[in-house]
Formats: structure tokens, C-alpha cells, sequence
């Protein structure tokens, strides 16, 4: 079936092929009988769209993909970084869903590789996909890791824009659920003087 759904695709334009993955999609994405079937069928359109130059189908293909539990792991990370090496458009959007399917099966480890990769040299360093990683990493209370891309965040002068409200609010309830209250405290303090800072730019 795969095969031939690969073929098929190799005769068709860009409008027949996304109705081809809808149609897909309607026929297997909740069956219970053919569990990681659709999986391996959006896998497919991913390669599809990227080797047409469009990102965000091949990004819709893949966010799609709903059962990634019954997909090997190495099946999943082998799917990414092939997109992370053919598309020129790489997006925070599609290295978050990457390492959020990490940390939902408890994989800190290969999260924080998956994020590594994202920003490696050559690649331009992305704030949303530090502003996700330090908030999945303060929900877990992996504050040691989070202070340290934190830092990196607030001291690295080509990453712009700075860390937001989100990227402090999870620092601050991280510091709180690891019992460090002074530690939040001085993270809100400095929220505030950087508030300060832009009112009084603002105004000058």
C-alpha cells in the first residue's frame, strides 16, 4: 500500500496530492485495526512536500500524525532529521513538536539533542524554540538546565528578541514548584526593570 500510494504521488500536482492526503487521512488516521499505519502514510507526504519545496504542507503532514506512541522512536527521530536536513525553512513550530514528543515519553535527554541540533552552528538560533524548551524544562523542574538557556537567552546579543513574559513567567513558577522562592523573587524583580527600561525608552 505504501508503495503504491508513493507512486501515485509521484504522478500527481500539488492540489491532487493534497486531497489524496486528506482522503488518506479520513480512511486510517483513527483506525483502532491499523494502529501507526497513518503514520507511516503522512511520513510519506512529508518527504513528498519537502522534495516540492513546501514546508508547510510537509509540516502540516507531520503535525498531523496523531499516534506517534505506536511509532518506533528511531522511526520518529530518523522523519525529523531528514526534514531538518532538506528543508531551508526549518521553523521553530516543527523543532517544538519534536521535542514536546520527547518529553511526553519522558526522553529528556534526546529533547535537549533534538534542541542542540536545531541551533547548531551554521543555523539561525531560534527564541521560540528556547522560549518552549526552558518552559518544558521548568514544568519538570529541571531548573539547572533551564537557567543555563536562560542565560543564554538574556547574555547572546544575536538572539533577538530577548526572553518574553512566557519565558519568565515559567522561570519564576519553575523556581516556585523547586521550592527556590528567592530565586523567583529576583526573576520577577528583573522582569520589572526591563519593563521599566522599555517605558522609559518609549518615552524618551
Amino acid at each position: 500500500m505504501l508503495v503504491e500510494i508513493r507512486a501515485r504521488l509521484d504522478q500527481m500536482d500539488a492540489e491532487d496530492a493534497d486531497d489524496y492526503f486528506h482522503k488518506n487521512r479520513l480512511i486510517y488516521d483513527d483506525d483502532s485495526d491499523s494502529p501507526g499505519v497513518f503514520a507511516s502514510i503522512a511520513t510519506i507526504f512529508v518527504e513528498y512536500w519537502l522534495k516540492h519545496g513546501n514546508e508547510k504542507k510537509a509540516m502540516e503532514c507531520y503535525s498531523s500524525i496523531r499516534t506517534w506512541v505506536s511509532v518506533s522512536e528511531l522511526k520518529a527521530h530518523t522523519l525529523f532529521e531528514y526534514m531538518l536536513k532538506k528543508s531551508k525553512r526549518f521553523d521553530s513550530d516543527t523543532i517544538n513538536i519534536m521535542v514536546d514528543y520527547w518529553f511526553e515519553l519522558d526522553e529528556f535527554n534526546k529533547a535537549m539533542e533534538t534542541f542542540n541540533e536545531s541551533q547548531q552552528q551554521g543555523r539561525k538560533r531560534m527564541v521560540g524554540c528556547y522560549s518552549n524548551m526552558i518552559a518544558r524544562l521548568c514544568e519538570r523542574g529541571m531548573m539547572w538546565e533551564a537557567e543555563g538557556l536562560f542565560e543564554d537567552m538574556c547574555s547572546d546579543k544575536d538572539l533577538s528578541p530577548p526572553p518574553d513574559v512566557s519565558t519568565f513567567r515559567s522561570m519564576v513558577n519553575g523556581y516556585v514548584r523547586s521550592g527556590r522562592v528567592d530565586d523567583a523573587i529576583k526573576i520577577s524583580n528583573k522582569l520589572a526593570i526591563l519593563k521599566l527600561r522599555k517605558v522609559s525608552i518609549y518615552e524618551d
